[in-house]
């Protein structure tokens, strides 16, 4: 059965005990609804106060033993951190350690790699890479150290200018692996005839300097004739190769007293053994130099005439024996320097030969045959033909084929009214090449013929 308190205010169970919490709380209630009910000796205060100190005791200690337990954490971790601070100090000291011995092996590296490098930069600075012979400039660096020492000893010195014959041939129709082969094989050969004589270098593409002294005029000779010898016979792989030299000598001091002026005799030496038939070798002589000087001056000349349009085509005519009627005519080119006077073709024509500047000139020599000539046959009721040298190097260094198409599409000109001769000495060079180029030709219409020693042979097929 329910029942109220005394108060009236809330109910109990019948036969339960009211507890303090429940009398705390009865109080707390009839405080509330009736203002004023409760006095300060209501003995449930003194209970509230016990509580609230109990509770605020209990509170401190739970707060206690969570700082307790803080300070333990935290010293805890802070125990923990120091000691991977030490292992992590301990770790970048051997890290460190272990850098600075990988950072010193590194260097130790670089360091001897860059000493290789120097020694290879200052290797390449001094000698040709391809035969391991002393370079142009030490070449001169040296020659001018003997020419000082046989000064002081009036001693004589001999440089010796070698130029390979035909090697331009064998770079161009074998390759330049076959080719820089035998430019080796001819340094080693000048090497084993040289010995400790002298100095031996490379000084152009098919080109070596030698330079000697403390020779008699017999030794000199003998020197020579080995070192023409051991040309003959340089084989290279599965080729067999024979090439000749052309060899100029000069001498200090009768010839030049520095090493620039004794190479540029030696040179003018060479070119005469090469004009007098190669394969042989020549001593200066001073009036080499003014021939030299006179080359010069012609090639140059020369190639400004072309550039200024100064140079002429003159016309040959060409008389059919029979009849008498000129069927055709042959171009020869002339020139006319206002300071040389008329200069031979004999003479201007060797000398750009060995320059190259023949396939522009003989370019320029075919387009105005051909332009002429159609402009003839445009007035003629018979016909003309005309003919034009074609010289060795454009028969093997350019496309001679491209060429006279081009010429006889821009001029008009029929191609069976077109004659191309060639020496027969064009034929020599390359003659598998030759023969090629030749057939295309006839090919396209136009008629060949070979010079055979200052005759005219026409042939109808190649």
């Amino acid at each position: 059965m329910q029942c109220y308190d005394q108060t009236g205010i809330g109910h109990v169970r019948a036969g339960k005990k009211v507890t303090p919490g429940g009398r705390l709380w009865q109080a707390a209630l009839r405080a509330e609804l009736r203002p004023g009910s409760v006095s300060v000796n209501e003995p449930q205060l003194g209970e509230i106060d016990a509580r609230f100190y109990q509770t605020l005791e209990k509170v401190v200690e739970i707060r206690m033993n969570a700082d307790t337990d803080l300070n333990s954490t935290v010293s805890s971790a802070t125990s923990d951190a120091r000691r991977i601070s030490d292992l992590l100090a301990a770790s970048g000291i051997g890290a460190a350690i272990m850098l600075l011995a990988l950072f010193a092996r590194t260097l130790h590296e670089v360091l001897s790699t860059a000493d290789k490098y120097q020694a290879e930069l200052q290797h390449q600075a001094c000698y040709d890479s391809l035969t391991g012979f002393l370079n142009r400039a030490q070449l001169e660096e040296r020659s001018f150290e003997k020419l000082q020492r046989a000064a002081w000893s009036r001693a004589k010195v001999f440089v010796i200018f070698v130029d390979l014959d035909q090697f331009k041939e064998v770079n161009d129709l074998l390759g330049h692996r076959i080719g820089d082969a035998l430019l080796a094989q001819t340094a080693n050969r000048l090497r084993d005839v040289v010995g400790a004589h002298g100095l031996t270098a490379p000084y152009g593409g098919d080109e070596f300097i030698v330079v000697v002294n403390t020779l008699d005029d017999d030794r000199l000779d003998a020197l020579l004739n080995a070192l023409m010898a051991s040309m003959v016979e340089p084989d290279v792989g599965e080729h067999e190769l024979f090439i000749e030299a052309s060899v100029g000598v000069s001498a200090y001091p009768a010839d030049g007293r520095d090493a620039d002026a004794l190479i540029r005799n030696a040179d003018a030496a060479m070119y005469l053994a090469k004009n007098n038939g190669r394969n042989q070798y020549q001593f200066y002589r001073p009036e080499l130099s003014d021939a030299m000087v006179s080359r010069l001056k012609i090639s140059t000349k020369l190639r400004r005439a072309l550039k200024e349009g100064a140079l002429r085509v003159l016309y040959q005519p060409q008389v059919d024996m029979g009849s008498g009627a000129v069927v055709g005519a042959e171009a020869l080119l002339r020139w006319k320097d206002a300071e040389l006077g008329d200069v031979p073709p004999s003479l201007f024509i060797s000398i750009v030969e060995k320059t190259g500047a023949i396939c522009a000139i003989g370019e320029w020599v075919l387009r105005e045959a051909c332009r002429e000539c159609a402009e003839w046959n445009r007035r003629r009721a018979q016909l003309l033909r005309i003919s034009v040298n074609v010289s060795p190097s454009q028969l093997e260094h350019t496309d001679l084929v491209g060429l006279v198409k081009d010429t006889l599409r821009e001029s008009g000109l029929p191609p069976d009214l077109l004659e191309l001769e060639v020496t027969e000495g064009a034929l020599m060079h390359n003659a598998e090449h030759a023969a090629k180029v030749l057939a295309r030709l006839r090919a396209l219409g136009v008629w060949i013929a070979i010079d055979n020693f200052g005759t005219a042979i026409r042939v109808s097929a190649i």
